[in-house]
């Protein structure tokens, strides 16, 4: 997922008020509700998402692959599964073709390119917490996690969704530096305004400023505000009737 993408008008003003909680994440802790790792499914992946996670991470395609097929390689091969002959040899045509059969499951394929993808997310992919706190989701849509965590690979942040419990939460798998950058983009990524906790301060780093996440910051900032003159207007409110009983006590 890339953050610059992220359309700030549509994330959820539901975690605005989180704070870290303190969690140690060693196992057989009594104190401690269990956590498990939240693995990305790819079950559900397109064989375009397939090839965009393969080429991140480096990894060589398995076969059949439209995108190094020759022009000749992919008209036999429509031919062999449509029993129809091509005569024209528009590539993007033929490629597009051949992908959409590999989706639709017309042609096997499809479940040999998730399966690499998959077993990559299991070899390459560090899911495993290790700062001795967690971030709260509130309100998150418990069958979302799985698409979740891999927006979070996606978007390359040092941030896991675990469950602790019966809920997902946040976590880093890094740490040594202030990250309120990168926890402010996994909230986004999650659809999430970034809390205010972590907008207190926000280091100036060079390669951490990001415009999307500087305007979804500044909803939160209009959102916290606006609360809290309400806020002011009610405790105000309040006051001038303890005062006005007072006066009419004393009278």
């Amino acid at each position: 997922m890339n953050i610059d993408n992220i359309d700030v008008t549509q994330l959820s003003p539901n975690a605005l008020y989180i704070t870290p909680v303190p969690y140690d994440w060693s196992e057989n802790k009594s104190d401690c509700p269990e956590w498990e790792i939240i693995y990305p499914s790819t079950n559900t992946w397109s064989l375009t998402a397939c090839k965009d996670y393969l080429d991140r991470v480096g990894v060589t395609p398995p076969a059949p692959n439209p995108w190094t097929m020759n022009n000749l390689s992919l008209m036999m091969y429509l031919e062999d599964f449509l029993g129809m002959n091509f005569s024209f040899e528009n590539r993007e045509a033929l490629i597009e073709m051949l992908v959409d059969l590999l989706d639709s499951r017309e042609v096997d394929g499809l479940r040999i390119w998730r399966n690499v993808c998959e077993q990559n997310i299991f070899q390459r992919e560090n899911l495993i917490p290790a700062v001795w706190y967690f971030y709260p989701l509130p309100h998150f849509d418990l069958s979302e996690t799985s698409s979740a965590q891999m927006n979070l690979l996606e978007a390359g942040l040092p941030l896991v969704l675990v469950m602790v419990g019966q809920q997902p939460v946040l976590a880093l798998k890094a740490g040594g530096m202030d990250l309120s950058w990168e926890i402010c983009q996994g909230y986004m990524c999650l659809g999430y305004l970034p809390p205010i906790h972590f907008l207190c301060g926000l280091p100036n780093l060079a390669g951490h400023v990001n415009a999307t996440v500087i305007a979804a910051a500044e909803r939160t900032l209009d959102l916290v505000t606006s609360t809290l003159h309400q806020t002011w207007r009610e405790i105000e409110l309040l006051k001038r009737k303890q005062q006005m009983k007072a006066v009419h006590t004393t009278l």
